[in-house]
C-alpha cells in the first residue's frame, strides 16, 4: 500500500480494490472488529464463498492478532456445530445466501446455541434475522476506534502468533 498504491491487490469478477483501498477496508474491519471487542487470540469465523471480503477479514483479524477461520458453505449445519464447538469463535461473518441456499436459520441457531459467538455480522444485503448485525452498522460501530489504538494493538501482534485455523475433511 505504501510502495504501489495504486497497483490491483485483488480482483473479483469485475471489481477491483487497489492496495490503499485494500489497506482502507482492512482497517476499517480491523477497528470493527476492536469495537466488537475482539483482541489477541480470539477467533473470527466466516461463511462465504470465495470473496474479497474473507481475505479483507483475516487480513484485518491477523493484525490485531485474532485467529481468522473459514467456514465451508457446503457444510451442514451439524458440520458447522462441530468447528465452532472446537474453535469457539467470537464473531461470525456471514453471507445468508450462497448458492440459492437460505443460511438465516442454521446462522440464528448456531448464535443461538454458541455463546462464544457474540455477534452474527451479515455481508450481503439480504434481509436478516433479529440477533444479525449489517456490516455497514459493523463498520460504522469501528469508527470509534482510533488510529492510535488500532496501531497500539497491532504493535502487539508478533510474527510468531498464530493467524489462521484451517479444518480439512481429512481426505488428502
Amino acid at each position: 500500500a505504501d510502495k504501489t498504491p495504486d497497483a490491483e491487490a485483488l480482483v473479483f469478477e469485475q471489481r477491483r480494490i487497489s492496495y490503499q483501498d485494500l489497506q482502507r477496508l482492512v482497517d476499517a474491519c480491523a477497528k470493527g472488529l476492536l469495537a466488537a471487542g475482539v483482541g489477541k487470540g480470539d477467533r473470527v469465523a466466516t461463511l462465504s464463498p470465495p470473496h474479497p471480503d474473507y481475505f479483507i477479514q483475516f487480513l484485518a483479524a491477523a493484525s490485531i492478532g485474532a485467529i481468522w477461520m473459514g467456514l465451508n458453505p457446503k457444510y451442514q449445519l451439524d458440520e458447522s456445530r462441530y468447528l465452532i464447538s472446537d474453535a469457539e469463535p467470537v464473531l461470525l461473518f456471514a453471507r445468508t445466501q450462497v448458492d440459492g441456499r437460505d443460511y438465516r436459520a442454521d446462522l440464528q441457531q448456531l448464535q443461538n446455541e454458541f455463546n462464544c459467538i457474540r455477534q452474527v455480522i451479515v455481508l450481503n444485503q439480504d434481509a436478516t434475522f433479529a440477533t444479525a448485525v449489517d456490516c455497514a452498522a459493523f463498520i460504522k460501530a469501528g469508527e470509534l476506534i482510533t488510529d492510535h489504538d488500532l496501531e497500539t494493538q497491532r504493535a502487539q501482534v508478533t510474527a510468531a502468533d498464530p493467524a489462521l485455523l484451517v479444518y480439512t475433511s481429512g481426505t488428502t
